[in-house]
């Protein structure tokens, strides 16, 4: 009975964010059917591409119990719970307890990883609690060029890892968590594509994403691994892939990569403050970001701006609240703030909206809370 009400309750808001949406209906008569929740900013290795916290003088930590109560909320409504932001997940001794609170509203629920701290004890609970998805980063194929990128990681160990979860799903014969890899095209790295896709055949991996590297002004390096997509140069490694990957059942994605081809990029002061499509992005009707700290930003790629905090307003609040209705307004009418321009630059935003897609995971089962299991921290 209480899953036939929660799918009820989502149901009737997947309807109404689609009718608000559609007719930019005011003032928003919905929840948020997607979190994201940055379960931690912190990480315990060091990635040559990543924004670290501590190079831009942000302040690290782990969002507290006390905040995740606060957002926990939404979740009857919400469709998904992405529990990740800028650092490793399992740095938060609260992760489990996170996970926890969405499956128990029969939400769909993922987290990217970099692996390492995925112990075999930790695998054996996330497909207890019936984790939907799990995405390891991993950008390379050997332990040299896996090593040089995620300096401190180690490739035998994430490898590792991975394959014990594989087990564990094997053992208990679970669907879930499906597992991703997400790989970041490099100039050091995008040869060992296809021997990429060769290791994830034998460790269970449903889906492989190609994704281009993000620069930011501030770490200039950067520029020079950056890969931008050349067909002459590229397409022999893409088709050795794809048909790796055809054999061995995983989808891939390499539309993003693909998006970087010169001919495509954004170029030029005419782009700026403007979506590629044209069509309004659907992040500020559709998804809440909550820091590490408390503050709520629309979703995981803008850098702001902060339209509230769950240390002076409610989750709900904050989402009804006129900071949120105003940058509604203003996207309705396809006037992007400076806060979006890194997202437009880099074409980030998701084309395509898969929150019916989700519903039908959530009420087919795949989103379902397979057992009671409040872990403790660890």
């Amino acid at each position: 009975m209480r899953r036939t009400y929660n799918l009820r309750r989502k149901r009737q808001n997947l309807s109404l964010y689609k009718r608000a949406l559609q007719k930019r209906r005011k003032p928003t008569p919905h929840l948020p059917l997607e979190i994201f929740v940055e379960v931690s900013n912190r990480c315990n290795i060091r990635c040559v591409m990543c924004a670290r916290p501590e190079e831009m003088g942000i302040e690290t930590g782990d969002i507290s119990m006390d905040h995740i109560d606060r957002v926990s909320e939404l979740f009857s409504g919400s469709l998904m719970l992405h529990a990740y932001g800028f650092g490793e997940p399992f740095m938060n001794p609260h992760f489990f307890r996170l996970l926890d609170r969405a499956k128990r509203k029969f939400a769909y629920v993922d987290f990217f990883t970099n692996g390492m701290a995925l112990s075999r004890d930790k695998a054996r609970r996330v497909v207890d609690m019936g984790v939907d998805r799990i995405t390891f980063s991993i950008d390379g194929a050997t332990a040299p060029t896996f090593e040089s990128l995620r300096v401190g990681a180690r490739f035998d160990t994430v490898l590792g890892n991975m394959r014990s979860l594989h087990e564990e799903k094997l053992r208990q014969g679970s669907e879930v968590p499906k597992v991703d890899i997400n790989f970041i095209a490099m100039q050091s790295n995008f040869h060992e594509l296809p021997e990429l896709a060769e290791i994830a055949g034998e460790a269970g991996v449903a889906h492989l994403n190609v994704k281009p590297l993000v620069t930011y002004a501030y770490k200039p390096a950067l520029d020079n691994l950056r890969r931008t997509y050349r067909p002459e140069k590229d397409d022999e490694i893409l088709d050795m892939t794809a048909r790796l990957c055809g054999e061995k059942g995983i989808s891939l994605d390499t539309a993003p990569y693909l998006n970087t081809a010169p001919s495509l990029e954004n170029r030029g002061e005419e782009q700026k403050g403007r979506r590629p499509n044209r069509s309004v992005c659907f992040q500020p009707w559709k998804t809440m970001y909550v820091t590490w700290t408390g503050q709520i930003k629309t979703c995981c790629f803008a850098h702001g701006p902060i339209l509230g905090s769950l240390d002076q307003d409610s989750a709900g609040d904050i989402w009804f609240g006129e900071a949120y209705e105003a940058l509604r307004d203003r996207i309705a009418r396809g006037d992007y703030p400076e806060d979006c321009s890194h997202c437009l630059q880099f074409a980030l935003m998701p084309l395509r909206d898969d929150a019916e897609d989700i519903f039908g995971l959530i009420s087919r089962g795949l989103g379902r809370f397979k057992r009671s299991v409040v872990m403790s921290p660890g």
